[in-house]
């Protein structure tokens, strides 16, 4: 009949007109949150915003339909953004006890291996456990996971605990003997080195101070469950199809003490 013919067709050109409406819809914007300065996770250099958790991010986030407007913050300034505010996104984050409660995580992107370092010509610091690196001076950084684990083990602001506001501040510190160890992660000693004018092969492992917990993408606890699971399902796509591990080897320090120090070369 004529007029279910009609039908069929004004039915047909509905479904054509919905399909390219979502074909061609941009994506839902996510705001993210990071630091200014995590190499190489996430570093701004010649004013562009960088690093594997940038990349990270931004596939995650393209796999699940969103696109993110990134914004680079004092470290401390995008942590609390993130505490407060739904659906912002915060990278890259370690995961300790004391931020369990505080996001959904999604992750981990990357290992976590905290060391204490010392300059290879400090042969008089000697630093095996905690009760010995309590003995010493340990330089870090405010709000810095690291700083939160030593202040829990008993470390004191001012007697054997150095917190200063940036790196390279430490890296500084320690070239004066006013520090004589800092936490660093083997992914990050690189820069960290770079940044203090500190001749990386001048910088020799200590102690491993932290193995758990991993870096991860965090979103607060109020956001949306969707956008969560999203995420976390496009970082299991990620982990599955060999992409993650190609973004983790890109961006490797190169000539660095990139892997931990007690594995094998």
């Amino acid at each position: 009949m004529p007029w279910i013919r009609s039908h069929i067709t004004a039915l047909l050109a509905t479904l054509l007109v919905a399909t390219y409406a979502a074909a061609t819809e941009p994506p839902l914007s996510l705001r993210a949150v990071t630091a200014e300065n995590n190499e190489p996770f996430n570093i701004v250099f010649n004013g562009k915003l960088q690093g594997l958790g940038v990349d990270v991010a931004n596939e995650a986030a393209r796999r699940s339909g969103f696109s993110l407007q990134t914004e680079a913050l004092p470290w401390a300034r995008a942590l609390e953004t993130a505490r407060q505010k739904p659906d912002v996104l915060l990278f890259t984050v370690a995961r300790t006890p004391e931020r369990e409660d505080w996001f959904h995580w999604i992750g981990p992107i990357a290992k976590r291996e905290v060391w204490l370092w010392r300059l290879r010509t400090r042969k008089d610091v000697m630093a095996t456990s905690l009760d010995q690196a309590k003995q010493y001076r340990v330089g870090t950084s405010h709000n810095d996971a690291a700083t939160e684990y030593l202040l829990a083990q008993g470390f004191e602001q001012g007697l054997n605990l150095d917190i200063t506001m940036h790196d390279r501040a430490i890296g500084y510190k320690l070239l004066a003997s006013r520090v004589d160890l800092v936490p660093m992660n083997p992914l990050s000693i690189g820069a960290f080195a770079r940044e203090s004018g500190i001749p990386l092969e001048d910088l020799e492992p200590q102690m491993l101070l932290i193995s758990s917990g991993g870096y991860y993408l965090a979103l607060n606890r109020l956001s949306k469950a969707e956008t969560v699971a999203k995420l976390n399902a496009a970082l299991v796509e990620m982990k599955a199809d060999g992409s993650l591990q190609r973004l983790l080897e890109k961006w490797q320090p190169k000539g660095s003490k990139a892997r931990s120090p007690s594995s094998p070369p």
